[in-house]
C-alpha cells in the first residue's frame, strides 16, 4: 500500500462517517421534549424546577472513554485516585481523571494525524510512513503527561519561594495574640499565592466543622511541595496548643537555608553547563596546534 492509496482510504472513511452522521440524527429524548411544559407547570405550582437532562447523548462517548482508559493504562497513567492527585498538584483542580484521559487520547490522535500527513507530504514508503506515524502518535501520547509534570515543577518552584514567608507571617500573627484560625483567615484575606490558596481552602473546611489536624494532614498529603507539607503538618500539630510561633520561625529559617543551598547548586550546574560550549570549541583548536608541533619537537623537523 503506497501513500496515495492510504490517503484515499482515510479520506473515504472520513467522508463516509460524515455522511452517516449527517443522515442518521440521534432522536431527542422524551424528557427533553416535555421539559418546557413541565417547567411551566412547576413554575405555576411554585415548586422547584428540575434540572433538564442533556438534549442529546452521543453513542461515541462510551467508546471514546473506553479507548482513552485503555490508552491511559498502556501508558501507565495510574489509577483514578493517583491521576486526580497529580492533576490537583498541577493546579488543574477542575479537570477529572476521565477528562485527562480523553485529552491524552486527543493529543495521541492529533500526533498520529500529523505523522501521517508528514509521511504523505514527504512521499515515504510504507515502512517509513508507519515509523513516522508511530513517532507522531508517541509524541502526542506523552504530551499530556509532560505538560502536567511541567506544571507540577513550576508550582513546586513557586511554593518553595512562598513557604518560608508564610511561616513568618503566621508566626507574627500568632505572637500578636491571634488564634490559629484567625491567622489563617488573615492570611487568606491579605495574601495571594499557591500556599495561601491551599491554606484558604483548609480554613474554609475548618470553619465548616472539620477537625483542623485532619484537614491539614490531608492537605499535606495532597500538596506538591514537601516544604509546604512540613508547614501544614507543623501547623496542624500545634493547633490545639494555640500555635507555636517559635517552631514556625525555626521552620522558616530551615526552609530559607535549604532554598539558598538549592539555588547555589543550580548556579554551579549552570556555570559548568556554560563552560561546555567553550571547551568544545577551544579544545579541538588547541589539540590541532599541539599535534602540528609534535613532529618538529620529536623528530627535529
Amino acid at each position: 500500500m503506497n501513500g496515495q492509496v492510504l490517503a484515499i482510504a482515510v479520506l473515504a472513511a472520513v467522508a463516509a462517517w460524515l455522511l452517516v452522521r449527517g443522515l442518521m440524527r440521534s432522536p431527542a429524548r422524551l424528557a427533553v421534549r416535555l421539559a418546557p411544559y413541565t417547567d411551566r407547570a412547576r413554575g405555576q405550582l411554585g415548586t422547584a424546577t428540575a434540572t433538564r437532562p442533556p438534549s442529546s447523548r452521543s453513542a461515541w462517548g462510551p467508546m471514546v472513554t473506553a479507548v482513552a482508559e485503555r490508552l491511559g493504562g498502556a501508558l501507565g497513567s495510574g489509577s483514578t485516585t493517583e491521576l486526580e492527585l497529580r492533576v490537583r498538584r498541577a493546579g488543574l483542580g477542575t479537570m477529572t481523571a476521565a477528562a485527562y484521559r480523553r485529552r491524552q487520547l486527543a493529543y495521541t490522535v492529533v500526533g498520529l494525524a500529523i505523522g501521517i500527513s508528514l509521511a504523505l507530504l514527504l512521499r515515504l514508503n510504507t515502512t517509513l510512513a508507519l515509523v513516522v506515524a508511530g513517532i507522531g502518535g508517541g509524541v502526542g501520547a506523552i504530551r499530556m503527561r509532560a505538560k502536567v509534570d511541567g506544571l507540577i515543577d513550576d508550582r513546586q518552584t513557586v511554593m518553595r519561594a512562598e513557604a518560608h514567608t508564610v511561616c513568618q507571617m503566621l508566626a507574627v500573627w500568632l505572637r500578636t495574640g491571634d488564634t490559629p484560625a484567625g491567622a489563617l483567615d488573615r492570611l487568606a484575606h491579605r495574601t495571594t499565592g499557591i500556599v495561601p490558596g491551599e491554606l484558604a481552602e483548609a480554613s474554609a473546611q475548618i470553619r465548616s466543622g472539620a477537625p483542623p489536624a485532619d484537614v491539614l494532614e490531608r492537605l499535606a498529603t495532597q500538596t506538591a511541595e514537601p516544604s509546604s507539607a512540613r508547614l501544614y503538618r507543623l501547623y496542624g500539630a500545634t493547633w490545639s496548643a494555640g500555635g507555636d510561633p517559635a517552631s514556625l520561625l525555626a521552620l522558616s529559617d530551615s526552609l530559607r537555608a535549604s532554598r539558598r543551598d538549592s539555588i547555589a547548586r543550580t548556579m554551579a550546574r549552570r556555570r559548568i553547563a556554560m563552560a561546555f560550549p567553550l571547551v568544545a570549541v577551544i579544545a579541538p583548536i588547541l589539540i590541532l596546534f599541539i599535534a602540528t608541533a609534535l613532529p618538529s619537537i620529536v623528530f627535529g623537523r
